[in-house]
């Protein structure tokens, strides 16, 4: 394992707040507010993420450069409060 896989980690935590965002411009019929469901291994060089809409009934698979921190959240003790 090289150096730099034991450094870097996801940077989002399970059950955070994030924003979605899909197609090049930020917009599509599956944008906006998710929360994190679980952690999954990189493909590539990205982080990957089951993410979860209250007004979807299934959960998606993105990859970390296609979300952000939703800035409604409350950032409590290095953790967002959901």
């Amino acid at each position: 394992m090289a150096i730099e896989d034991a450094v870097r980690s996801h940077r989002f935590k399970i059950g955070q707040s994030v924003n979605y965002t899909l197609g090049p411009f930020g917009v599509g019929s599956g944008s906006g507010v998710y929360k994190i469901t679980q952690l999954l291994p990189p493909e590539g060089d990205d982080f990957q993420y089951k993410i979860k809409s209250a007004a979807e009934p299934h959960e998606r698979v993105v990859k970390e450069s296609l979300i952000a921190p939703d800035n409604a959240g409350t950032l409590i003790e290095g953790h967002y409060d959901v």
